[in-house]
Parts: C-alpha cells; structure tokens; sequence
C-alpha cells in the first residue's frame, strides 16, 4: 500500500454508500419541503401502487428490519399519513395503507423523483447503466440477513 492510498480505497461498499448519500442529500430540499424524511419518502414510493401491504412486506422491499421500520410507520401515522390495522386473521399482523394525505404526498414524491431524474439525463444514465450490478449484489449480500 502507497503512502497516498487508504484503507478505505479497497471498500467496494464505500462509494456505494457516498453515492447513496449524495443522492439523497440532493433530494433533501425537496423533502424538507414536504416536511417528510428520505425513509418516510420510500414507505410512500412502495405503498403508493399498492392498497396496503403488511409491515414486514415494507421492510423486505426497503431492506429494513421491523424494529426500525415501526417507529417510523407509529410517527407517518400520527402525521396523518398512514393507517395501520392489524389483520382479522393473524393479529401479529399489521397493514399499512397510505390516508388521503399520504396519498397526494406520495404523488408529489413520485413527480419530484421524475423531475429529478430528467434534469440529470446523465448521472440517471450512468445509475441506470451500474442498476443490475447493484441489484445483484444487494440480493447476495442480503440473502442471509432478512
């Protein structure tokens, strides 16, 4: 190792993660305007097409654990943007369902990432370009974790 190299060259999931956080510094305005945080904004974007979906379902598809992702739903719900019920059949069981608000802010979530995406023909080129990669080795590296 050169004396200009660092450890942290040989992460492969650093620029992963930096990339991550830039994204999502670049949207933050936008939430802001919305009063909304990026994970609210992501329970939106998958409850959006879906008339409800169980919580351990969000957390599969967001790759968040139950533990993390209830404190978040108990706060979009007190905020008047979800409805949570417990299922008649198995009460262990919670669905989530977007309210009317959480609906039109999901919509507005949906236009802004449309937005985003067509004023950066480039850089959604180049993620679009490295997206299959990505899937790939987020489904390996989280086989054994959910």
């Amino acid at each position: 190792m050169s004396d200009s190299s660092s450890p942290i060259d040989d992460l492969c999931c650093f620029p992963i993660a930096a990339l991550a956080r830039v994204l999502i510094r670049r949207q933050q305005p936008f939430l802001d305007a919305l009063s909304i945080t990026y994970p609210q904004y992501l329970v939106l974007l998958v409850l959006l097409p879906e008339d409800k979906l169980p919580v351990r379902e969000i957390g599969r598809r967001l790759v968040l654990n139950t533990n993390t992702l209830t404190p978040l739903l108990k706060r979009m719900e007190v905020n008047g943007l979800v409805n949570r019920q417990r299922s008649q059949q198995d009460e262990r069981v919670i669905y989530v369902s977007l309210t009317d608000r959480g609906e039109s802010l999901a919509r507005q979530c949906k236009a802004m990432q449309q937005s985003f995406q067509e004023s950066e023909p480039e850089l959604f080129k180049a993620l679009q370009a490295i997206r299959p990669n990505v899937d790939k080795a987020l489904e390996e590296a989280s086989r054994h974790l959910l």
